[in-house]
């Protein structure tokens, strides 16, 4: 991947979405016009190994880029939204950026997985959606509305993935969020890309081929589970409706499900589309 050609597709998309990025946050740093939002990150060239802590690792092939996590954090912040540092690392292609972040909550059963049922999740999602909306007005942001499955959860029992594409739009701009949940013996691997209805058909065979190369480290992998480990409280189900319906009541993890709402709905529409039309032409 050519960063510095990226490093200017990001410099002339900040300068278009100055407003989008003032919505996304109300204590955000605005991105002065022309300034290099990857100025000071350690951008590596694939191939590499991005190492996620001592939890996990993505062994990744040419053509990316990857910022450790502090590097990813700083990132989330330039681009407007809030991070408060949990972020562990991220993998940059030519149309999208996946973030990875996890939660240790503990094994998490997968009883659930010929149980998800997609118009009670759906249900589940506009409602929290909503309670994040009001957090967003508080701040003067413009509110998110999901308009419904792209695809629809699906559990994959070999990976131990759950995943699920949402379609939302915010000011008019509709945006794609992509979330993977990797469970794992101690906790869930989030990973969100960020991307856009016009690019997802071919971001998504990229990122298949990025997670492919996941894996945790040993004694933190799914069928690594001994008796007396932490179990999670909530289920597959859960995980999709936002977290748990009871953690959500909880503050620090509504703040988790209000930040993705953030980075995969708003930032993914306007940002990535601007950001990428440049870089490609």
């Amino acid at each position: 991947m050519n960063i510095q050609h990226m490093r200017r597709g990001f410099a002339v998309a900040a300068a278009c979405t100055l407003s989008l990025l003032a919505a996304n946050s109300a204590t955000a740093q605005q991105p002065e016009e022309g300034q290099d939002l990857f100025q000071g990150l350690n951008v590596h060239d694939g191939p590499g190994t991005l190492r996620l802590k001592t939890i996990a690792e993505v062994k990744l092939p040419g053509e990316c880029g990857y910022l450790n996590g502090t590097d990813t954090s700083r990132l989330m912040k330039r681009l407007g939204n809030p991070s408060k540092g949990g972020e562990l690392g991220s993998v940059l292609g030519d149309h999208c950026i996946a973030v990875f972040e996890f939660d240790p909550v503990g094994y998490v059963k997968d009883d659930e997985k010929d149980d998800l049922d997609p118009d009670e999740l759906m249900d589940s999602l506009r409602k929290n959606t909503a309670e994040a909306n009001k957090e967003r007005a508080k701040m003067g942001a413009a509110p998110m509305h999901i308009k419904g499955w792209y695809k629809k959860p699906y559990y994959d029992e070999g990976t131990h993935n759950l995943e699920w594409i949402i379609t939302g739009e915010s000011e008019g701009v509709d945006n794609l969020n992509v979330n993977t949940r990797i469970l794992g013996r101690k906790g869930v691997m989030t990973v969100t890309l960020i991307t856009s209805p016009e690019t997802i058909d071919q971001d998504l065979p990229v990122y298949r081929k990025w997670l492919e190369g996941f894996d945790y480290q040993a004694g933190q992998k799914y069928g690594e589970y001994r008796s007396g480990d932490k179990v999670a409280e909530y289920g597959l189900m859960a995980l999709v409706a936002g977290g748990g319906a009871a953690a959500l009541a909880k503050g620090g993890f509504f703040k988790s499900f209000w930040k993705l709402i953030v980075a995969g709905l708003a930032a993914a529409g306007a940002f990535i589309k601007k950001l990428f039309k440049k870089k490609q032409s």
